[in-house]
């Protein structure tokens, strides 16, 4: 639904009431305020999230491949790991066994998977309540 907020975002197309409730519904919220600002937030913490990681990885794909694959490479398993959406990019049933034994590999997939897993709402609520007895329902 965050997407697809952002894609009628980008065209400038305005959100209706019908949209927002769909929306605050699918993410679990009581109230409309403020409901695209959130959207926006959770973009911008996945871009972040996923780029930061994504240059991490490319520094290690760098030394095995030349810069264009090692960009794909990295931008590829980033978004893969932060969905867990578990693609094989080099066939084969592959994946980053190659990399099974480097701690930097896993630490940053394992991040990703976490992260993409948890859900920016969650860390949202975490921060701001800073007591697990303080969280909401959802949370």
């Amino acid at each position: 639904m965050a997407s697809a907020t952002l894609f009628l975002l980008a065209f400038r197309r305005r959100i209706g009431l019908r949209e927002r409730l769909i929306i605050s519904e699918s993410a679990g919220l009581t109230r409309l305020g403020g409901l695209l600002r959130l959207v926006k937030q959770m973009a911008l913490f996945t871009l972040g999230i996923e780029g930061i990681r994504a240059m991490v990885f490319y520094f290690r794909f760098l030394s095995d491949n030349p810069p264009g694959t090692a960009v794909w490479e990295a931008i590829f398993h980033s978004v893969s790991a932060f969905n867990n959406a578990g693609f094989d990019l080099f066939g084969n049933f592959r994946s980053l066994s190659e990399y099974k034994a480097e701690p930097l590999v896993l630490l940053v997939t394992a991040s990703l998977i976490i992260l993409g897993g948890i859900s920016y709402l969650l860390l949202v609520d975490l921060f701001r309540s800073r007591s697990l007895s303080k969280l909401s329902l959802d949370s």
